[in-house]
């Protein structure tokens, strides 16, 4: 090899070399990805859904139970929280809990034993001390499957709110709604229904009406939508379909999808920290 080319392969050789040594990051160098926390996983968020335990025989009975007669006669059971050492002073919200397919019936407890913790969650002691609230949790006979919660239903539903508001000491401009699974229609039906009564709605593994989310928008309605990837049961296009349409209209819904969940993602959903903070803050005609 010619010197010159000796010089030349030994100049660039050099800069390369100066090149890594100068982008490689020290060993002790954290990246940004390392400073991030990681998403839980399946196990884990099952883990801490299972851990809060079914609720006790003392906190189920302080949802008082209760049949609401609507104007055609039919009768609708219902169970409400009320919080405790309320001065009557401050007025409180109100936390609609729609159940799922399970919990349908006329006993006025499957809705609260449907699953471990909803609606009672928002009941326990450690919730309540944080955010007081008030929550409200009818029972469908379900019939028709999925249309427990159906359009021709919630009319009876926004009319026992309105009685529970009335008669009680609760903020009317946070009034939230969430249900799961056949509740979680429910919620997006409630919502398109009555755009401009709900202060927030949390719908889990349900599929809304994509045709109505631009009445949504329109009125500024927060939402915070939750679904597993593998859900087998309400095919997570449900709530995609939804989300993608909001977003279409220019909204800006908050979306979190569990990739490696199926039709239980209410057990991340209402075990997330992060929710109540961000449902807490919703107010009815907020920017």
């Amino acid at each position: 090899m010619r010197p010159s080319a000796t010089k030349f392969t030994a100049t660039c050789l050099f800069i390369f070399t100066s090149m890594v040594i100068t982008f490689m990051p020290y060993p002790s160098q954290k990246s940004w990805a390392d400073e991030q926390p990681a998403e839980p996983t399946a196990q884990e968020i099952h883990a801490k859904y299972q851990a809060l335990g079914k609720p006790s025989r003392a906190l189920l009975e302080k949802f008082h139970a209760d049949t609401y007669t609507y104007s055609d006669g039919k009768k609708l059971p219902y169970r409400l929280f009320t919080p405790e050492n309320t001065d009557g002073k401050e007025k409180l919200p109100l936390i609609v809990f729609l159940h799922g397919a399970a919990g349908k019936g006329d006993n006025n407890l499957g809705q609260m034993t449907d699953q471990i913790v909803c609606p009672s969650v928002w009941a326990l002691p450690e919730n309540q001390a944080k955010n007081p609230c008030f929550v409200l949790a009818p029972q469908s006979s379900g019939f028709g499957g999925y249309a427990g919660w159906s359009r021709e239903i919630v009319p009876m539903v926004k009319s026992l709110v309105d009685e529970i508001t009335a008669g009680h000491n609760i903020d009317s401009n946070r009034i939230y709604i969430t249900g799961l699974s056949m509740g979680g229609y429910g919620t997006w039906n409630l919502l398109t229904l009555y755009p401009d009564f709900f202060a927030a709605g949390v719908p889990v593994c349900g599929k809304g009406d994509t045709s109505q989310a631009a009445l949504l928008v329109e009125h500024k309605v927060p939402v915070w939508v939750f679904h597993g990837a593998i859900d087998k049961v309400v095919p997570v296009a449900g709530s995609r379909d939804m989300v993608a349409a909001l977003k279409k209209a220019g909204g800006k819904p908050h979306y979190t999808e569990y990739p490696d969940i199926g039709h239980n993602s209410w057990e991340g959903a209402y075990t997330d920290p992060n929710l109540p903070k961000w449902l807490f803050g919703q107010r009815r005609g907020k920017e």
